[in-house]
């Protein structure tokens, strides 16, 4: 019964965790419900947004007359329900909604009554069964308030309220005015509010039994501490499936049967897991092994020794910590001798010891082999639980529900497995010719199984090492999996604790250790010291940004004003002096140009595929078909050149330069280039090195390759370009811009990766030199249009001869530790008069937007945009031609300057706050969170918006969905690609394509913009 309550809680939470549209704060979660407002209740406010569907900014349904304040949000969710022609009825998108909540209501009244059925239990449990001594008036009054009728109304209260807040829930989707809203709402309110009370009086009374009934738990406590180990890892798996703080591992999990591989890897990584969960209690806690003497202190001192001299190296300075730890635990091994001289030799203390185990052995022995076949039976309820939190929504509402059905089948089926492997590992224990099954003894085997497991984990995490050691096109990491991965490290990790653990509990502590109180060697407590000495000690030589050398002179920056006339020149904005295109065709002015700035916002993968999906669909690659609206039929050579420049953070720098470095004769009807090389698995691989490499480096140290150059080379292995080098331009026709926003982690500056230099007075280079006071410096060195907080990394920290991949240049926009760490720069060879190395991490960390970048840049070429346009204008007589240099050019089309901004978090409208008053104690606390990135985002949009005219700035995002949606981090289900996929195709406009003019179309009716005049 308690593991169908846990199983059925993660799914209600699952379920519960449904955003609303208008509302990014509000579930419809349990925890929140008395917090709700009238016009937010619940997510059914989702409904009154027709735009969380069309993508237009709109406040109401079509057609809704709404009314002011909360009664308009009234009117437009009763209207979405109520009427059989509303847009969300339309689109089919409403009765999926009222499916997912009637889940959740059914859902969550089964939880609640099994939670009551739980606590009705717990309380009869605990409570005496005859009443107390009257030694005090404390324990007979709480024996009498927990008898079997308050029992009962404590149960039947908590039941009866969430029977009515669901009750209210499913009455609140069917309300035929504002007025029966509003009372549901206010009855929920007040069910939820009882709710909460019964369990917290609840609570605290299973509180206040337990602790009066503590002196019997003093065994179970016992066995709990020799089991620390084995409910720490089986912890350790229940918070990695959790995915706290991220929703890439329920994406993993809900992609288990996308490849038979990775499902039947996961399975059997998670059963060997239980297994030696199992078999470790039998070899730390049950074993028969003879008591071995303290460490003699002349090893220690060898020990010792051995690690400072390797240390001495270059490549193991870490282990100077560990040479460290061992002075330490040999100085004081000599003197606790002194003190313990009579004992030094270790006989008394080893007897102590023997004596001591031997007790323990008989005392719980047959308790520690029940409680390891319950630990065994962990792993496989915790994967099936979370298996299928993670598929019910699909499975309800799409996309792919044969395929999440199929999940929750054989998670099932695994549920059934765990809860019956214990009576199958207790059959096992009582057949006698299984010795495997045995507990180990000094004479017999019973390690077999053990030691099979463990060599096997080991021989897995060398051919993971293997498949990736020299960036071949085979990963094994990536077709097994990350669940996989981590799960077999939990294995390693778990056989080489429970060895040291086996030998502390074995052998005599020395005398330093005895001295100090300790009846056992102290492992686990030198292990973490050796791991935060190591740290500390570490030179962060190991994750050096990867450099290529040319052997020649490169480049230097790209003139800006020159790319400017390239990019003129390609969309047929101006032309030859000696063949000049005239502006107008029968007195008509031709079209004005589109100067198109991209600002593509991180989030891991998800930009990467989202903000690759839109650009190859807005701009493909390719020749360019049809008309371009030019007097003489001129058409750019690319679909992409409309684009000037791409200003990419975090995931949506991968994206845009995936985009960008697309052959042009990319073979039509093919697969899109964004899912083959975003569809693909990059986190396996990444987090294999960062565990079976990375982490065991921290200890020792060493160079060796990272992980993140193991993910550069995953994304190359999809897309071999991305492995072509970032600044030196691989051919002599226009390509866009990239513009790829990091963060220094010394100052929190801006560091930009691009061929053009945007940065203001950012010299002399260095890690702060964008944070200096502008007065500082030399008024030679400022130019009033350039950006004072950009670090130009190639100016200040690469050689002339150096340069960098294109995949490198991503990942420096998108280093977000500690899955992929921060980038590392040293003084270059080439005598740069840098005083400090850069560190350089994720750009969202200062603008997760772009559009900072992208608005420096659009305020660096507005001169040059004006006096194009003079020169172009009808009216050019009266534009001071003298003052611009067309370097042999004339203009012919108007340039009008467009900003689009493609963002990827699943966006929606926030709706107003309620109007309370913040306690004023809190005042400090809530200012802090509220102004955080969120606030600054918003800012560098709003600046954005104003930089461009009215119906200039589009903006193209996914926005939330009643299913599945696509994870942080850097691999993706079929399931997560087919809802952005799905929403892809919804971004275009009503009856057009989706194209730049279209959109633009579209923005200037939606905006009611009223066409510029120019003098």
């Amino acid at each position: 019964m308690l593991l169908l309550f846990i199983a059925l809680r993660q799914v209600d939470a699952g379920l519960g965790r449904i955003e609303a549209p208008g509302h990014p704060t509000a579930t419809v979660g349990p925890l929140v419900v008395p917090g709700l407002q009238a016009r937010t209740a619940w997510c059914v406010w989702a409904f009154a947004l027709d735009d969380v569907w069309s993508g237009r900014e709109r406040d109401a349904v079509p057609g809704v007359e709404a009314g002011p304040g909360p009664q308009k949000r009234v009117d437009a969710c009763l209207a979405a329900f109520t009427t059989s022609h509303s847009t969300l009825d339309q689109t089919g998108q409403a009765p999926q909604w009222r499916q997912l909540l009637w889940t959740y209501a059914v859902l969550d009244l089964c939880f609640a009554v099994g939670f009551a059925f739980l606590l009705s239990r717990g309380l009869r449990t605990l409570r005496p069964h005859a009443p107390p001594a009257a030694a005090g008036p404390f324990p007979p009054a709480l024996y009498r308030f927990t008898r079997d009728a308050r029992r009962r109304q404590i149960v039947f209260g908590l039941v009866i309220a969430e029977l009515v807040e669901g009750r209210c829930l499913v009455g609140l989707m069917y309300a035929a005015s504002p007025q029966d809203v509003i009372v549901l709402h206010w009855i929920a309110l007040v069910a939820g509010v009882v709710k909460w009370a019964f369990l917290l009086l609840a609570t605290a009374l299973l509180a206040l039994l337990a602790w009066h009934r503590r002196p019997q738990g003093t065994q179970w406590r016992q066995d709990v501490k020799a089991l620390r180990l084995q409910l720490g890892v089986s912890l350790l798996l229940f918070l990695l499936l959790t995915g706290a703080g991220t929703d890439q591992v329920q994406d993993a999990l809900l992609g288990l049967l996308d490849n038979p591989v990775r499902g039947i890897a996961t399975l059997l990584s998670v059963m060997v897991l239980a297994l030696l969960l199992w078999r470790s209690v039998h070899r730390s806690a049950l074993s028969g092994d003879r008591i071995l003497k303290p460490v003699p202190l002349a090893a220690v001192w060898i020990a010792c020794g051995l690690a400072a001299v390797v240390s001495l190296s270059r490549g193991f300075v870490n282990l100077r910590a560990l040479a460290v730890l061992l002075l330490v635990v040999a100085v004081l091994g000599c003197v606790g001798a002194r003190l313990f001289a009579a004992g030094s030799n270790g006989e008394d203390a080893a007897e102590a010891t023997l004596a001591d185990l031997k007790h323990r052995l008989l005392a719980h022995t047959e308790r520690l082999k029940a409680m390891a076949r319950l630990v065994a039976a962990l792993p496989l309820i915790v994967l099936a639980v979370f298996a299928v939190r993670a598929a019910t929504v699909s499975a309800v509402v799409g996309p792919r529900r044969g395929f999440a059905i199929a999940l929750l089948g054989c998670s099932v089926a695994v549920a059934v497995a765990g809860v019956f492997m214990p009576y199958a590992l207790l059959w096992a224990e009582k057949t006698r010719r299984w010795s495997i099954a045995l507990p180990p003894t000094a004479g017999r085997g019973g390690n077999g199984l053990y030691v099979g497991l463990a060599v096997l984990s080991l021989v897995f995490a060398g051919i993971c090492v293997r498949s990736l050691r020299e960036g071949g096109t085979g990963s094994v990491p990536a077709e097994v999996g990350p669940v996989a991965v981590a799960t077999v490290f939990l294995c390693i990790a778990l056989v080489l604790l429970n060895e040291l653990q086996h030998w502390s509990g074995r052998a005599t502590p020395m005398a330093g250790f005895r001295m100090l109180g300790f009846k056992q060697t102290p492992v686990f407590t030198l292990l973490v010291l050796w791991g935060i000495a190591a740290a500390i000690v570490d030179p962060a030589l190991h994750h050096q940004v990867r450099i290529t050398t040319a052997g020649r002179e490169l480049p230097g920056n790209r003139d800006l004003a020159a790319e400017f006339r390239d990019w003129a020149a390609e969309n047929c904005a101006s032309a030859d002096t000696n063949q000049a295109v005239p502006s107008s065709v029968a007195g008509r002015p031709a079209d004005p140009v589109p100067l198109v700035i991209v600002a593509a916002s991180g989030g891991g993968v998800r930009a990467a595929y989202w903000t690759s999906a839109v650009l190859g669909r807005m701009f493909p690659p390719g020749p360019v078909l049809g008309p371009a609206g030019t007097p003489k039929g001129c058409r750019p050579t690319d679909g992409r050149a409309p684009v000037f420049a791409v200003s990419g953070v975090s995931g949506g720098s991968l994206g845009a330069v995936s985009w960008l470095v697309r052959p042009p004769d990319e073979r039509p009807g093919s697969e899109p280039s964004h899912k083959t090389v975003f569809g693909h698995d990059h986190l396996s691989s990444t987090l294999a090195w960062m565990m079976y490499m990375d982490l065991p480096r921290l200890f020792i140290g060493g160079e060796i390759m990272d992980r993140a150059a193991v993910l550069e080379q995953s994304w190359e292995h999809r897309q071999p370009d991305l492995a072509d080098s970032f600044y030196t331009p691989r051919d002599a026709a226009w390509r866009p811009l990239p513009l790829l926003n990091g963060t220094a982690v010394q100052s929190g500056c801006r560091v930009l990766a691009s061929p053009v230099q945007l940065g203001g007075y950012d010299l002399p280079p260095s890690p702060t030199s964008c944070i200096r006071r502008p007065e500082s410096a030399s008024p030679d060195d400022i130019d009033p249009r350039l950006s004072p907080t950009l670090i130009d990394l190639r100016g200040a920290f690469l050689c002339s001869t150096q340069d960098i991949r294109t995949s490198t240049a991503a990942l420096l926009s998108a280093r977000f530790p500690w899955v992929s760490p921060s980038g590392r720069f040293t003084e270059p060879a080439c005598g740069k008069s840098i005083k400090h190395p850069l560190s350089v991490v994720d750009g969202g960390y200062v603008d997760g937007t772009g559009s900072l970048t992208a608005v420096d840049l659009l305020r660096q070429l507005q001169d040059d945009i004006d006096c194009h346009n003079a020169v172009a204008d009808a009216n050019q007589d009266t534009r001071p031609k003298h003052a611009c240099d067309f370097h042999g050019t004339t203009p012919t089309r108007v340039i009008e300057p467009v900003i689009m901004q493609i963002d990827n978090g699943y966006s929606s409208l926030a709706s107003t706050p309620p109007n309370d008053h913040r306690n004023e104690l809190l005042v400090p606390l809530h200012g802090l969170l509220e102004g955080g990135l969120g606030v600054r985002e918003a800012t560098a949009r709003q600046r954005a918006f104003s930089s461009v005219e009215c119906g200039h700035y589009l903006r193209i995002a996914n926005i939330r969905n009643p299913g599945t949606q696509a994870p942080l981090g850097w691999s993706l289900s079929h399931t997560a690609q087919e809802d952005l996929d799905r929403q892809l195709e919804q971004l275009a406009p009503a009856g057009a394509g989706l194209t730049l003019q279209a959109r633009l179309a579209h923005e200037h009716t939606e905006r009611r913009c009223v066409p510029a005049q120019r003098d």
